[in-house]
C-alpha cells in the first residue's frame, strides 16, 4: 500500500492545522498510534510510536492486517498497542488515539461495530 493510497483511504481525516504533541506526565510513556484501511484490498496499516516524557524514541512499529473495513482495523490498532506495551513490559503508559469510537470502547462506554463471543 502506497502513503498515498493510506492518505486517500483514511476516514474522517483531522481538519488541517498544527496538532501538538503532549507529552505525558514524569514516569509514564506515551503509545500513539494510528491506523488506515485501504478498501479495495480489505488490508489496514497500524503504526504506533511509543515516547517519554521528554518525547525520546523508546519503540515504534507498524503491521498490516486484513479486515473486512475501517473500524475493525481502528479497533485492532488499539489491542495491537497495546500488545507492543505488554511485549516491552512497559507499564506506565498512555495510550492516544484519533479515533473516539475506540477510545470510547476502551473506556466501556460503547460496544465494538460487530458481535463476538468467547471460545
Amino acid at each position: 500500500m502506497s502513503v498515498n493510497d493510506a492518505v486517500d483511504n483514511y476516514p474522517n481525516p483531522i481538519s488541517e492545522g498544527l496538532i501538538e504533541w503532549i507529552a505525558p506526565p514524569p514516569g509514564w510513556i506515551k503509545l500513539n498510534c494510528d491506523a488506515c484501511f485501504h478498501a479495495n484490498k480489505k488490508q489496514g496499516v497500524v503504526a504506533m510510536i511509543a515516547r517519554d516524557v521528554d518525547g525520546r524514541y523508546i519503540a515504534a512499529g507498524t503491521k498490516r492486517i486484513q479486515a473486512a473495513d475501517a473500524k475493525v482495523v481502528e479497533y485492532l490498532a488499539a489491542e495491537i498497542a497495546v500488545k507492543m506495551a505488554l511485549d516491552l513490559n512497559l507499564l506506565d503508559v498512555i495510550i492516544e488515539r484519533d479515533n473516539l469510537n475506540v477510545i470510547n470502547y476502551l473506556k466501556k462506554h460503547s460496544t465494538p461495530p460487530w458481535n463476538s463471543t468467547k471460545i
